[in-house]
């Protein structure tokens, strides 16, 4: 038997999946009245594929494994993913992790995005702090460094490295 309205006040429970009839439909959440702001109305999970692309030069890439998992609910997207490479040749400037599932969206042209990031096999010294952003209106990570907590360059990395990452970012 399908469900087809839930009425009444106080707890109640379900035995099976609840199923909306027509698209962009959703659930208001922690409200007593429908308002936008509170309805949950886009959940998905899939896979990518992430590559590397440089600024410069035409970028030859040898990959060992990459693969790439995200969960997207409401406007926020939360990416994982790890690539190894066997070897890179031919690019310059900066490099970036392209591929990501949505485009990325914030006020103004400011950075955004939270990540924790791990490289195996990276030429950087201990003075150095790796930082990963994404621009707004983008599907791509930056790979930049800081020096001593400073200014930011251009991160290249090493012949053969491997990136685990996760990274979330608000979406358009």
């Amino acid at each position: 038997m399908a469900l087809t309205k839930v009425r009444g006040l106080g707890l109640g429970t379900l035995d099976d999946n609840i199923t909306f009839t027509t698209a962009g439909k959703g659930v208001h959440l922690g409200v007593t009245s429908a308002t936008s702001s509170n309805l949950l109305d886009d959940y998905e999970e899939g896979t990518f594929t992430p590559a590397l692309e440089s600024s410069g030069g035409t970028l030859s890439v040898s990959y060992t494994g990459r693969s790439g998992k995200y969960i997207k609910i409401g406007s926020l997207c939360q990416a994982s993913f790890v690539f190894r490479v066997s070897s890179h040749s031919g690019g310059s400037g900066e490099y970036r992790i392209t591929g990501l599932p949505f485009t990325s969206s914030t006020a103004g042209s400011d950075h955004i995005g939270v990540s924790t990031m791990g490289m195996e096999n990276h030429p950087i010294g201990s003075q150095h702090q790796l930082i990963q952003v994404m621009n707004n209106g983008e599907t791509k990570v930056r790979l930049l460094y800081a020096n001593n907590n400073a200014t930011w360059a251009s991160y290249t990395p090493g012949s053969a490295f491997t990136v685990f990452m996760c990274f979330t970012y608000p979406t358009a």
